[in-house]
């Protein structure tokens, strides 16, 4: 994903840069960088404004000191690091968060509520392909950040509430910035099996079409994690 082109002063350009080498598995997690200079060179900045991006991101462990010298970008799940890239270059925090997640509550809340009245067989289908991609994925202990967004978006789509839709993919596209950051702190605080559990009988009040438990479902859903980014 290429950031919309803004004016940044170089140290933040050469952070781009490395975001999008990640990105594109130019690095990989683990591996060892290209040194200092030859950064600089590729780039056309001076080694100031390389080893200026490098700083800071060593300070965010995201970047370590190996062998001899030579930079190696952290083992962590790719997703998480992107994550925390992104969150550098667009300064999104979790305060952010917790003012999307009061958004969505009253949007998705009311979704949900159109859904019961609007779903098709498809959009059934699509809401439970998304919670097993979601359950698989959490099972396998990784942020699910993506597949979380992918179920609560088919579920709005289920909506067929066009104006809603592009509202709520609007905010998606904001929130995922920082999701991936502070999802792997906020799983620690939470139940792994409740998460599941919840996303499931969101999708089974769905089927039943009983909007007052899906709605009660969701909002509990919601402020729990808004309660959670509280904690962090």
């Amino acid at each position: 994903m290429k950031l919309s082109p803004i004016k940044r002063i170089p140290h933040e350009e050469v952070i781009v840069y490395f975001m999008e080498s990640i990105e594109s598995g130019g690095f990989l997690p683990g591996e060892t960088l290209p040194s200092i200079p030859d950064i600089a060179r590729r780039l056309n900045y001076t080694e100031a404004e390389v080893l200026h991006a490098v700083d800071i991101l060593k300070a965010e462990n995201i970047f370590l000191d190996g062998m001899g010298g030579a930079l190696t970008l952290t083992r962590s799940d790719k997703d998480l690091i992107l994550g925390r890239l992104r969150s550098r270059i667009l300064n999104i925090h979790p305060e952010d968060i917790i003012d999307l997640l009061e958004i969505r509550e009253g949007l998705e809340t009311r979704a949900f509520v159109l859904a019961t009245k609007r779903a098709t067989k498809q959009d059934l289908q699509d809401i439970e392909e998304a919670l097993l991609a979601l359950e698989a994925r959490v099972k396998l202990g990784k942020t699910a950040a993506k597949e979380d967004l992918r179920f609560h978006l088919a579920l709005v789509k289920a909506s067929h509430n066009n104006m809603m839709v592009e509202m709520v993919m609007i905010i998606f596209e904001r929130f995922f910035e920082t999701l991936n950051e502070t999802r792997t702190n906020i799983r620690k605080l939470d139940n792994v099996d409740h998460f599941i559990d919840v996303h499931r009988e969101i999708y089974n009040a769905l089927v039943a079409k009983d909007a007052d438990l899906g709605v009660t479902l969701m909002k509990n859903h919601i402020e729990k994690t808004i309660a959670l980014y509280h904690d962090l």
